[in-house]
């Protein structure tokens, strides 16, 4: 997957607005792996994939049903932000715990 940015973390927050609440972690987990999937073939093939996106979360998230850009004082898109950043944490933490154990 590629690198994350903020237009990332705001459109995967806009598609996850557009799905129930207990739902929205199945998404997310969905759309890191789409994203994941998407970069090995955009650089495999030398093109993006319509099915998989450009590798990118923003990419991913342009496959699924998006609400319109809201405002961030918007206590769901808000919450859907924190979705976000939440995952992306957990992984940069487990990446960084593998990183760790290998050099022991």
């Amino acid at each position: 997957m590629r690198r994350i940015i903020h237009s990332d973390i705001f459109a995967a927050a806009r598609a996850l607005l557009c799905v129930p609440a207990d739902q929205r972690e199945q998404l997310l987990a969905a759309m890191f792996e789409t994203a994941h999937i998407g970069d090995i073939l955009r650089r495999r093939l030398g093109q993006n994939d319509p099915n998989f996106g450009d590798g990118t979360l923003r990419g991913a998230a342009h496959i699924h049903t998006m609400k319109p850009q809201c405002s961030i004082a918007d206590i769901e898109f808000l919450r859907c932000v924190l979705v976000v950043i939440t995952k992306m944490l957990d992984k940069m933490l487990a990446h960084q715990a593998k990183k760790t154990y290998k050099n022991l």
